[in-house]
């Protein structure tokens, strides 16, 4: 597979993923119940390779040497190495992918709250 379509599959996954986790929350929250903790760990995880399989598909469209070789320590950090990585390729630019990658990670909990905030 192209590296350009393992990117972009990767950023309809992490849409997808955002979007069906968000329905989740609400559901859950107007349900007032409790969210499963290892839910929570397994969407986290899940998005977090996710995140990884779309920097290093990024590293080599942009042609880039990833520094850290990435794999583990982007898994595990990615709100750290991430915005390094996108400061490498897209310079200040950057900045604005990264909110948005914090806006999809962030919105099913917001939303949840939301649902939870005014429709309980």
């Amino acid at each position: 597979m192209d590296h350009l379509k393992i990117r972009n599959f990767s950023i309809i996954a992490l849409l997808t993923f955002s979007f069906i986790e968000t329905i989740y929350m609400i559901k859950i929250e107007l349900a007032e119940k409790e969210v499963n903790t290892s839910i929570e760990i397994l969407s986290g995880l899940f998005f977090s390779i996710l995140v990884a399989t779309w920097a290093i598909a990024d590293f080599k469209v942009f042609k880039k040497e990833a520094v850290f070789g990435y794999g583990l320590l982007l898994i595990l950090f990615w709100p750290i190495t991430l915005i390094y990585h996108l400061a490498v390729t897209r310079g200040i630019d950057g900045i604005t992918s990264y909110l948005g990658f914090w806006a999809l990670y962030m919105a099913p909990f917001f939303f949840g709250l939301y649902a939870y905030s005014y429709h309980t």
